[in-house]
């Protein structure tokens, strides 16, 4: 036997929103995570841009603000981080993203990951194993480097 017992029209109504709230959610689950694929997307576009050479993609991509902290404590400006680059100072040859993880904070996006990276400085190939964090943010509908913080891994 089975109990019934009226419901109050307003908590009737109440549950039926609710349950179409999560049927919607749970059919557009993807879309919430479309965040932190845009900011991989930007990330991984920066990357191409630093070993293809290509200075203007890579300027659209960082912002006016940025601080680029390298793994010697060396603090850049996106202005001193580009001349770098286009003087032929700084070459980037390999750049390779080891698991990314991308947490998003309203138009903020952080990655966590650790990058294997072989650049010529001066003249000098260096061979970096990192731990980086990378910080975006969402300005004017898109993605951009904001802040890149390196510390070198230790020997294995």
């Amino acid at each position: 036997m089975m109990l019934s017992f009226p419901l109050p029209r307003r908590f009737a109504s109440f549950l039926a929103f609710a349950g179409l709230l999560l049927a919607a959610l749970s059919t557009t689950s993807g879309a919430l995570a479309a965040p932190s694929d845009d900011i991989l997307d930007a990330e991984n576009a920066r990357v191409e841009a630093l070993l293809r050479a290509d200075y203007d993609g890579l300027d659209r991509l960082l912002s006016e603000d940025l601080t680029y902290t390298h793994s010697t404590a060396v603090l850049d400006t996106k202005a001193m981080f580009m001349e770098s680059l286009r003087s032929g100072r700084l070459r980037y040859h390999q750049f390779r993203h080891e698991d990314p993880k991308v947490r998003v904070l309203g138009d903020v996006g952080i990655i966590n990951t650790v990058v294997h990276i072989v650049a010529v400085n001066r003249g000098q190939e260096n061979r970096n194993h990192l731990r980086v964090t990378i910080v975006y943010a969402k300005r004017d509908g898109r993605w951009q480097m904001v802040a890149w913080q390196s510390t070198r891994m230790p020997a294995a």
